[in-house]
């Protein structure tokens, strides 16, 4: 095979990346041909010295001239491809039930927080009612009581807030993660 030849079925098997990306292979892969040539090969033999095209190519993209999103350790490439379906998957369905928890245990705390703000008004209420019904200083601690409870369930919404803010962030790389994990997984089938 020459090296146009190399290089088009090189760029076709790149055809997934940017038109960049596939100039900087060509170029990469056409220094490498032109430095053997140099060294004395023929063209033939300075290209058969590369396993195959599609080697060369899951080659470029797990190299550092490609997206590091792209990379596949070798650790996993060795692994049979069920069996990287398997732990892909399995890892894809960790990953949501985590979300899944984090997000459960922040409705619960919103759940809190709207119960103890009713609680203080409800207490507040009943000390209302006390002042008026009872005794009126027993009522007034009572709404006394109302209110810092009704304050405390304030306070703890600042702290649910940045909760949140992070629970969102924390869904957002765990995608980004399984993106990646689902390219890399297509890219090496």
């Amino acid at each position: 095979m020459l090296k146009q030849e190399f290089l088009a079925e090189l760029d076709n098997q790149l055809l997934h990346l940017s038109r960049h990306r596939r100039e900087r292979a060509a170029g990469y892969y056409s220094g490498i041909i032109d430095g053997r040539m140099e060294g004395g090969m023929s063209e033939e033999e300075a290209v058969a010295c590369f396993e195959s095209v599609e080697k060369v190519a899951l080659e470029f993209i797990n190299s550092g001239y490609s997206a590091p999103s792209h990379r596949i350790s070798k650790k996993i490439k060795s692994l049979p491809t069920a069996l990287r379906l398997i732990l892909s998957t399995a890892a894809v369905i960790f990953c949501i039930a985590l979300i899944a928890a984090v997000w459960a245990v922040l409705a619960a705390v919103c759940l809190i927080i709207v119960l103890l703000a009713l609680l203080g008004l409800g207490i507040a209420g009943l000390g209302g009612y006390m002042c008026f019904a009872v005794a009126p200083p027993v009522g007034i601690c009572v709404i006394g009581g109302g209110i810092i409870v009704a304050a405390i369930s304030l306070f703890v919404i600042g702290p649910a807030r940045a909760i949140t803010r992070f629970s969102s962030f924390f869904t957002k790389y765990i995608t980004g993660k399984i993106r990646g994990l689902l390219a890399k997984e297509a890219l090496s089938v």
